[in-house]
């Protein structure tokens, strides 16, 4: 019977622990890179895929996990941001020549990438203003990248969390479970 109720209290733990694992993957995997406005206009929802503005310096503003640091590359130029304690980033580019720039921006394991448009004469812009994004339904983009070094705080939690896991499953099935002795 005893054998029987230690079965029953390890089974417990684990489904315990299965919910709170992912509840905690699903909280750490959480997509938090986004650029919210550039040059002071908002960049809508979902995905962003072209922005187009009259402004030559304009000044991104986005989201990042808390404290995380945000690689942004503008062309072939890439600078680094760190997010506040709010997870909020900014960053304003020197003299961005006319035309198309490839815009690469990378957090942890996130990536959005757009093409940034500076048409100075506005006349690619419509009447009632001068900014325009473009984008498209869904969230930001995924990248298999390696884990950098810095503003992985989530993965190292969930690694953590991963990691007392298998000590505590190990210990439950040690004091619930007979194990025959070995004799040496």
């Amino acid at each position: 019977m005893s054998k029987l109720l230690g079965m029953k209290r390890l089974f417990n733990s684990l489904a315990l622990f299965v919910v709170v694992f992912f509840l905690v993957v699903q909280v750490a995997l959480a997509a938090t890179l986004a650029v919210t406005s550039i040059g002071g206009v908002s960049t809508g929802t979902g995905t962003l895929t072209t922005f187009t503005t009259t402004k030559t310096n304009p000044t991104m503003i986005g989201t990042a996990a808390a404290d995380a640091t945000v690689d942004i590359t503008i062309d072939d130029l890439t600078v680094a941001v760190v997010a506040d304690t709010d997870g909020d980033w900014s960053y304003t580019p020197t003299s961005l020549a006319e035309g198309d720039h490839y815009v690469e921006i990378t957090s942890n394991l996130e990536t959005v990438s757009f093409t940034l448009t500076v048409d100075t004469d506005g006349s690619t812009t419509s009447s009632t203003s001068t900014e325009s994004a473009t984008t498209t339904k869904g969230g930001v983009s995924t990248s298999s990248a390696t884990l950098p070094s810095a503003g992985a705080v989530e993965n190292t939690f969930l690694l953590i969390i991963a990691g007392l896991f298998l000590m505590g499953s190990g210990v439950v099935a040690h004091q619930f479970l007979s194990f025959p002795e070995e004799n040496n």
